[in-house]
């Protein structure tokens, strides 16, 4: 009997080189979202989405829907080079800890008089601070240091275990109401817990079209 092979955790299609023993050479493997809804909080309908953008740069992509009415949009902060370490946030979204909130729903579908048992999205308000700015690349003081790297790449380190896997795409707000970042990533060792967002500005390339050599 064959053992079970779990999937790899970190294995991105795109980046693959190898595919069983033969190099591989142009796009041949692409992961794939079967189907993507999207409700609103509190809200048990769904609507359908689709992926429009992806970023070549960070962990972020943007995602369209149509809806019969208008959104209330939030402001967006492009700017960042004021934020600093111990700057008060709030992380908004839905941690999969956190306990379900369910309907149950009678159907008045006279082809399918099924009861539905629909779960529906409870947003989760968390308070924290910025712990640390982590630059991907940054100006160097030293006249012997040669290079700079961060192997996160440009984010914010938040100061908060109460957010986590659920939170992933969830805004992360200033004190005046601004997005600044969209929650990415944690990180556990078992008595310690830091999370991570990804400055807004990434987000904000996405809804542009802009020249990258001039």
């Amino acid at each position: 009997m064959a053992g079970q092979v779990d999937a790899p955790s970190d294995w991105v299609p795109a980046e693959s080189t190898l595919f069983g023993q033969k190099p591989i050479s142009g796009k041949i493997l692409e992961g794939q979202v079967t189907y993507m809804d999207v409700t609103f909080a509190k809200n048990d309908l769904r609507t359908p989405a689709k992926i429009v953008r992806v970023s070549n740069t960070h962990d972020v992509a943007m995602i369209k829907i149509d809806l019969p009415g208008e959104l209330e949009p939030v402001k967006l902060r492009e700017k960042d080079d004021d934020i600093q370490a111990g700057q008060k946030v709030v992380v908004m979204g839905y941690p999969a800890i956190s306990p379900e909130a369910v309907v149950v729903k009678s159907s008045e579908d006279v082809f399918n008089r099924s009861t539905q048992v629909i779960q529906v999205p409870d947003p989760t308000v968390t308070d924290c601070s910025i712990g640390k700015v982590i630059k991907g690349q940054t100006q160097l003081s030293g006249q012997n240091t040669q290079g700079y790297y961060s192997t996160f790449g440009d984010v914010y380190q938040l100061t908060t275990s109460e957010t986590g896997s659920g939170n992933s795409g969830g805004p992360v707000f200033d004190k005046d109401g601004n997005v600044i970042a969209i929650f990415s990533a944690g990180r556990w060792d078992g008595s310690t817990a830091i999370t991570f967002a990804v400055p807004i500005r990434y987000g904000i390339e996405l809804m542009k079209t802009q020249r990258v050599i001039q």
